[in-house]
């Protein structure tokens, strides 16, 4: 028999295939390859589905199918029968995630859609975040007014109304017209035009990279960070926009990630915001009309107002309410609802 210090010969009774775009491969499961905290939720539904037996990983062992898979995000391909699948990005980003008949081949959908969640036809997720109260600093560490951290993307369709792309460049390019001193910009790839998706936007990067001329200029712009909170630990605010509006429930790490050092967000993106986060925590991007107002608002906002928000950011985080957005929730969810689903197939666990 196996013991703790040695391998398992037989190999892990079920094993669960997690397939994903890019090339994290099984360093999505490791924390300390991302220390802002993304890959927590990750590690930690590897860890929920290791109690039960189950090897939850992004290459297969030797000689193993898959017992079942997880896919981020929908996929046009689904071939395995127990298939489950968490939407992470809106429909607007990725397509499919909003097509039903791609959709309803899943066993299981897990999804923040307010919509899909009201018609029955997912399980109700967040995105899963490192929660970290802070204690209220006011503003003697925090020198810097606003910092704005993403990376310089477009979507894949022109024109829409909901893109939130483009409001952060607008809201980049009039700070760096009208307080300069006030704002920093960081994140990939703010030295060439927006990333778009496809064989096109790499080809336009790569003539780009070559042809300094046709680069974009950002002057606000300060490269790529190591962590998030050496940044968002010494500013004030942080512009915090969703990729795209409209969508209810769609609210990823930028806000949490502000919340998580001690900054606070202008928020921008999910409709139903104030049912899932306090007004107190946040300034709400909506409310202004017009940059001008909002950067008076930045501005003149007196040190004790500033430490009531940070107050309420920590309440929060500490409350019930908060725990739906966290990583251990998500992994919970989500292990638990597969797992269910594996019994009722028969399969031993």
């Amino acid at each position: 028999m196996a013991t703790s210090d040695q391998p398992d010969t037989f190999g892990p009774r079920i094993v669960g295939l997690l397939v994903q775009d890019g090339q994290a491969g099984d360093r999505i499961f490791d924390v300390s390859a991302n220390p802002d905290g993304l890959f927590a939720k990750w590690s930690l539904l590897r860890a929920e589905f290791a109690h039960h037996g189950i090897l939850l990983t992004t290459v297969l062992p030797a000689g193993r199918k898959a017992d079942f898979e997880l896919h981020i995000n929908a996929r046009k391909q689904i071939d395995h029968p127990l298939s489950h699948v968490v939407l992470s990005e809106c429909a607007l980003i990725h397509s499919l995630n909003g097509e039903w008949e791609t959709l309803r081949r899943y066993r299981q959908r897990f999804a923040w859609n307010v919509d899909l969640i009201e018609a029955g036809k997912a399980i109700n997720i967040q995105l899963g975040n490192r929660l970290r109260p802070q204690e209220p600093d006011g503003f003697p560490n925090r020198h810097l007014l606003c910092a704005l951290i993403a990376a310089n993307k477009a979507l894949p369709v022109r024109n829409d109304e909901r893109d939130l792309y483009k409001e952060r460049v607008r809201t980049i390019r009039w700070f760096e017209r009208n307080a300069s001193g006030d704002f920093q910009l960081y994140g990939a790839g703010w030295n060439l035009s927006p990333k778009r998706p496809g064989i096109v936007g790499r080809l336009l990067h790569r003539i780009e990279e070559v042809a300094s001329w046709k680069r974009r200029k950002f002057p606000s712009w300060h490269g790529v960070v190591q962590t998030k909170a050496s940044v968002l630990g010494r500013s004030r605010f942080a512009i915090c926009y969703e990729n795209a509006t409209g969508f209810r429930g769609y609210i990823t790490e930028k806000v949490f990630d502000a919340f998580s050092a001690g900054c606070v967000p202008v928020y921008w993106g999910a409709p139903n915001v104030l049912d899932c986060i306090p007004a107190e925590c946040f300034i709400d991007r909506r409310a202004f009309a017009t940059h001008e107002k909002l950067y008076a608002c930045l501005k003149a906002m007196p040190e004790k107002t500033y430490r009531q928000y940070q107050e309420a950011i920590r309440g929060f985080l500490e409350s019930p309410r908060a725990y739906p957005f966290s990583a251990e929730c998500f992994a919970e969810t989500v292990a638990s609802h597969i797992v269910a689903d594996l019994k009722e197939q028969g399969i031993a666990l």
